[in-house]
């Protein structure tokens, strides 16, 4: 699941994207937490605040842009997840 400023791998601290997730395996990681971070980066270019007089909306153009890089970095970290 994504949102603005979370990743791939939840429970996430929303300012460091460190790994909370009491697993020390998944937690303590420095490739996992790359993988996390580069994935939140990513989606969260996708929101847009104060554009068109909205508030917040999502760039359907960013995430199709996104998209394939997204989807290699999930795999990549369900990959190291299995491991």
């Amino acid at each position: 699941m994504f949102d603005y400023l979370q990743c791939p791998i939840w429970i996430s601290d929303v300012e460091t994207v460190q790994s909370l997730t009491g697993v020390a395996i998944i937690d303590d990681d420095t490739t996992l937490s790359k993988l996390n971070l580069r994935c939140s980066e990513l989606y969260s270019e996708c929101y847009e605040f104060d554009t068109d007089n909205q508030p917040c909306i999502f760039n359907k153009e960013i995430a199709k842009k996104n998209k394939k890089e997204i989807l290699e970095l999930l795999v990549k970290i369900k990959t190291r997840l299995k491991k």
